[in-house]
């Protein structure tokens, strides 16, 4: 792990955090923790099929296989 990328992007989180318009600990600021860990998700998962791996997945999903396996 590159402990200065972690670092990075613990205090980006911390500032982050600052940004919930509700109370901490209520339930509004958990849905919306939730709602934002949903979108950066979604966020991530779209950069990551951008980068040309869907079809690989598609494909993979199709055989059986994961990222992780191998064809016996």
């Amino acid at each position: 792990m590159d402990k200065r990328a972690w670092t990075a992007g613990f205090l980006a989180g911390g500032i982050f955090a600052e940004q919930c318009p509700y109370v901490q600990g209520s339930f509004e600021a958990l849905d919306w923790y939730g709602g934002w860990i949903e979108g950066a998700a979604n966020a991530l998962d779209r950069h990551h099929y951008a980068q040309g791996s869907l079809e690989a997945d598609v494909v993979s999903s199709r055989h059986g296989l994961s990222p992780h396996s191998t064809r016996h």
